[in-house]
């Protein structure tokens, strides 16, 4: 685990002031009954909360009902020691702020099995959904006080508690610890900002660690059935990260602790769970298209590539996806429906890079165009009735396809991203679409833009 340790390059900045009046001014709130909740050497808390603070009406994460099923651990007897300000951003968190990550209900119902009760365990996790929430509260313009010191606050307490945790060798504290390292990543990403490698790279050498465990104790690369998000979550964080222009490192592209149960299609990813291996070799491929140009091995593993793909587009239909029994059982017809949709999506996206970034077509040829218009099609035929749709999953599809749209793509682009960001307003949407209207600007129609797709390769 010693390779969680990169996150010390960090600086790390606690909050300054004086504790003292800080604590006194919340007296009220960081006590019950006359017992102090938490210790002065912690005071990262008291920071957080406000005293005027007037949480606006939520959804009542007490009533099980809210959270999409009778099952899930009502909260009430954990959560209502927490100061008030606390409660806030773990309701928050609950009922908006997992809208921007999880695709459907039933992903949302188990992944709150894990996450609810853990939350209570750990500090660490605890701290880091609160700092995820008030990274969006903040976006939305509804985060009060210093905004900045109070995010900058939970981020670091999250990060000294998972510190502690990692000393843990247990599976719960391990799965604790890789969740907290999601949501923190999560965090950054939202927030806009360039440290969620270094969470993307902790969770890495926590999963690592984990499979050396198990091949020690010889049960394989196993997973709990209320864990399977946070390798899902890894490896489609990855898988995506590759595609990037910083890419991964060469012993970063191979999939590890592969899933041995064949091919299925991943709930909380959105995609088939065989999309990330292809996702990595069409990354490696690319980056060795831009060292040899277009030597004959690239045109090559381009081709074969290609073929892939479009097998795939055809084998992962909505009529075949391959979904577990009890998940087909559970999802509606049109969470089906949007999954199918969101996969194909990814798979486009994936023909983009290669055409564009590996074989340096122009993004006017019929090839990239149509592929433009399919991811368009396909974000204008998900819906979002219930508030969680894999469409939220679409921003990077989406991206990809404006750098190469022209014409009347451009608006179709600009459209499904606003429309997206009805409820996803966070900094990294913003800046996405910011990034796309500097594109087009640089590159505007009617040109043989082949630059946008080299702009994308040196941002």
């Amino acid at each position: 685990m010693q390779a969680y340790d990169r996150s010390d390059r960090l600086e790390e900045r606690p909050p300054t002031g004086n504790i003292e009046d800080v604590q006194k001014d919340n007296q009220d709130v960081l006590s019950v009954d006359g017992t102090h909740l938490l210790s002065p050497e912690n005071h990262t808390m008291a920071l957080i909360i406000g005293s005027n603070f007037k949480p606006l009406p939520l959804i009542d994460v007490n009533n099980p009902r809210n959270l999409q099923s009778d099952i899930l651990p009502a909260p009430r007897a954990q959560i209502s020691w927490l100061p008030p300000m606390a409660q806030y951003l773990f309701q928050f968190y609950l009922s908006e702020t997992m809208r921007l990550t999880v695709p459907s209900s039933y992903a949302k119902n188990e992944i709150c099995r894990f996450l609810v009760p853990m939350s209570f365990r750990e500090p660490s996790l605890l701290y880091a959904v609160m700092a995820f929430a008030a990274v969006h509260l903040d976006a939305m313009g509804k985060l009060p006080g210093n905004s900045k010191r109070r995010i900058d606050s939970l981020h670091w307490t999250s990060i000294r508690s998972l510190r502690q945790l990692l000393n843990e060798s247990d599976p719960v504290s391990q799965a604790v610890a890789l969740a907290t390292t999601r949501t923190l990543c999560q965090a950054q990403i939202y927030g806009g900002t360039s440290l969620w490698r270094v969470h993307l790279d902790g969770a890495r050498a926590i999963l690592e660690s984990i499979q050396s465990m198990n091949q020690a104790t010889n049960d394989g690369c196993r997973n709990s059935t209320n864990t399977e998000f946070l390798s899902s979550w890894f490896h489609n964080a990855e898988a995506l990260a590759a595609l990037s222009p910083t890419g991964l490192f060469s012993d970063q592209r191979q999939a590890k602790c592969q899933s041995d149960s064949g091919v299925f299609f991943d709930i909380y990813g959105g995609v088939m769970s065989d999309l990330p291996a292809l996702f990595r070799a069409v990354g490696a491929l690319v980056a060795k298209g831009r060292r040899r140009n277009c030597t004959t091995d690239v045109v090559h593993e381009a081709a074969s590539l290609v073929q892939e793909i479009r097998l795939r587009i055809t084998r992962d239909s909505v009529e075949n996806l391959p979904l577990e029994p009890n998940i087909l059982l559970s999802l509606p017809a049109n969470d089906i429906h949007n999954y199918a949709l969101s996969n194909s999506g990814f798979l486009y996206t994936a023909l983009l890079h290669i055409y564009c970034g590996a074989q340096a077509l122009s993004p006017l040829a019929f090839e990239v165009q149509f592929c433009v218009d399919q991811i368009i099609q396909l974000a204008r035929n998900m819906s979002c009735e219930h508030g969680l749709s894999p469409k939220v999953l679409l921003v990077a599809p989406l991206f990809t396809a404006g750098l190469c749209a022209a014409g009347s793509a451009r608006e179709s682009i600009r459209d499904a991203l606003e429309d997206i960001g009805e409820w996803m307003r966070t900094p990294h949407l913003s800046k996405t679409l910011a990034l796309l209207e500097r594109v087009w600007q640089q590159y505007p129609d009617g040109s043989q833009n082949a630059g946008a797709w080299e702009y994308f390769g040196e941002s």
